[in-house]
């Protein structure tokens, strides 16, 4: 087949990125022919696309390019030069549907796509399905866009008009399932589990220090959000002689006041900034423990690789990662902590915060004590129930469900076009004849 992939921002450096960039490797084994249209920055070189050539790529470029303002981001705090879509006015949004319809209708000329898969609910896939009602399209919900849902009630509108008629939508839980569902009013048999996947070339096992300081990993944005700030707080009043490493980049205030908490720690925290999959593999195969003190995640996609390179793991108790973890054998990897209740999407109530804190830290010095009894066995030691966890998310196998998708949607879509005798991709919206001495109507 041949797939149109669409991703309103970089097609790097966040979830969504590196997703797409998946499912085109994926894709390109399985033999299908691959097209990306994304955004990016004006001022920096096109991205490189691994199984793409450029001739098989477009983009919207922003910062003064196509657009005059910065990416904007499907979160409010992005790792890279952004802006809110609350914050868009009304010209500005429809400047932005614009411009990507355009690019839209350019790419599906040039490419004949079977299939657009389009990556979030929200602007983008609504546009495209407004723009494209002759070609079946796939949405994959990240969890971002629900947020965005909640933080910008104007948008819902233009949002829901699309997305509510798009063929199928690929969510990453079944807790997310049912929020599509009620949100977008979408039928349920169009939503389809298929969770996110990890690659299991890069990240495996490595060699894990026997003495010396326990290695901790955090990876991910610098934000608020994310909950770097408590994370250090509560290592604050850790005795045990660590490392955090931190992988990622942030923005502004919420940046520098990270920064500034971690300098109480001395030499204990190191930052890394952003870095390429494979370096990441390697800081996390040498590493001991990983910490995901998120306070929202839609499927936390790092968890898994930190599982695959057999870190300790201690997260926030969120939604997908209770769906996972329920049951009580995953006790000795994983330690989920009680989130703070939240007064907002982004923002928790502070009389919670201390208690959050407090069971960072004591989730912490429970897995920096596990991990000093394995120091003294093999710490990569694995059993079933994560070899069958890891098994089931290779990005092979998640590739394998989509595709399963791709290919009965493009199947129906052949039986409606052979009902019509019209070719395939050629079908039009045609008028509905009630009565031979009636006039069409639409």
């Amino acid at each position: 087949m041949k797939i149109l992939h669409l991703l309103s921002q970089k097609p790097e450096a966040t979830g969504s990125g590196m997703m797409v960039r998946a499912l085109i490797r994926e894709a390109s084994k399985a033999g299908h022919q691959n097209y990306l249209l994304a955004g990016v920055d004006c001022l920096e070189s096109p991205p490189e696309i691994p199984d793409m050539s450029p001739e098989c790529c477009s983009y919207v470029e922003f910062g003064g390019g196509d657009l005059p303002y910065d990416i904007v981001g499907m979160s409010d705090v992005m790792p890279y030069r952004s802006c809110r879509f609350s914050s868009l006015s009304e010209k500005e949004l429809s400047l932005y549907q614009d411009c990507f319809r355009e690019e839209l209708e350019k790419a599906v000329a040039d490419f004949h796509p079977d299939i657009i898969h389009s990556n979030h609910l929200w602007i983008l896939t609504s546009t495209a399905r407004k723009a494209v009602s002759q070609i079946p399209v796939i949405a994959t919900c990240h969890g971002t866009d629900i947020r965005q849902y909640h933080l910008c009630p104007d948008l819902r509108d233009i949002v829901s008009k699309g997305c509510s008629t798009v063929d199928a939508v690929l969510v990453l839980t079944e807790l997310q399932r049912e929020e599509v569902r009620a949100l977008y009013e979408i039928p349920e048999n169009r939503i389809h589990v298929i969770g996110t996947g990890y690659d299991d070339q890069l990240f495996k096992p490595g060699v894990k220090s026997t003495e010396g300081p326990l290695e901790v990993v955090y990876a991910g944005k610098l934000s608020r959000a994310k909950g770097v700030i408590y994370l250090l707080e509560a290592l604050h009043a850790v005795n045990t002689d660590f490392i955090l490493h931190v992988a990622g980049a942030g923005t502004g205030p919420e940046e520098e006041e990270i920064r500034r908490t971690a300098s109480v720690s001395g030499n204990s925290v190191v930052f890394h900034g952003p870095l390429s999959h494979r370096l990441l593999a390697s800081l996390m195969g040498r590493s001991h423990i990983f910490t995901l003190p998120s306070l929202y995640e839609g499927f936390p996609l790092v968890v898994l690789e930190a599982l695959a390179s057999r870190c300790l793991i201690v997260a926030t108790a969120l939604p997908s990662l209770r769906e996972i973890f329920s049951n009580d054998a995953w006790s000795r990897y994983v330690k989920l902590v009680p989130p703070p209740s939240m007064q907002g999407p982004d923002t928790p109530c502070e009389s919670d915060i201390p208690d959050f804190i407090s069971a960072l830290r004591d989730a912490v010095l429970e897995q920096f004590k596990a991990a000093e009894n394995l120091r003294s066995i093999k710490h990569c030691a694995s059993d079933s129930i994560l070899s069958d966890l890891l098994i089931q998310y290779r990005w092979s196998n998640v590739f394998s469900r989509i595709e399963g998708v791709y290919t009965s949607l493009a199947a129906s879509h052949r039986q409606v076009q052979a009902h019509t005798c019209l070719p395939w991709g050629a079908q039009k919206r045609m008028p509905v004849m009630k009565d031979r001495n009636k006039k069409p109507q639409e």
